[in-house]
C-alpha cells in the first residue's frame, strides 16, 4: 500500500472518530439543555456509557459544563461557543496539513 493511500485511510479514520466525538458532545449538550429546561427531570445521572462520562469530564474541565450546588449540570454558553470555535479551527488545520502532505508526497516522492 502506498503512503498516499495510507494517509487517505488515516485521514478518513481520524475524521470519522472526530465526527463521532462531536456528535456525542452535541447530543450531551442537548440533553443537559433539555434537562435544565425541565426542572422535574434530574441530570445527576446522564449516562452510564464510559465514553459519555469521559466527554462530560472533558467538558467540565473546559468549564463548558458546570455543576451547581444542587448537583445539577449547567452549560456556560460563552465557553461552549469558544470550544466550538476551537474545534472548527483544529479541523481546518488538520485538513490543511493532511492535504498538504498528500500534495507534497504526490509531487516530490511519487
Amino acid at each position: 500500500m502506498r503512503l498516499v493511500e495510507l494517509l487517505t485511510i488515516l485521514g478518513t479514520l481520524v475524521g470519522a472518530f472526530l465526527s463521532g466525538i462531536a456528535t456525542l458532545e452535541k447530543n450531551l449538550i442537548k440533553k443537559i439543555r433539555n434537562i435544565s429546561a425541565h426542572s422535574e427531570k434530574k441530570s445527576k445521572d446522564l449516562s452510564n456509557n464510559p465514553v459519555v462520562k469521559w466527554r462530560l469530564s472533558q467538558l467540565q474541565k473546559s468549564n463548558v459544563v458546570l455543576r451547581g450546588e444542587d448537583e445539577e449540570y449547567y452549560i456556560d454558553e460563552s465557553n461552549y461557543k469558544k470550544l466550538r470555535k476551537n474545534h472548527v479551527i483544529a479541523v481546518v488545520i488538520f485538513l490543511i496539513v493532511s492535504i498538504s502532505l498528500i500534495v507534497i508526497i504526490h509531487r516530490y516522492v511519487l
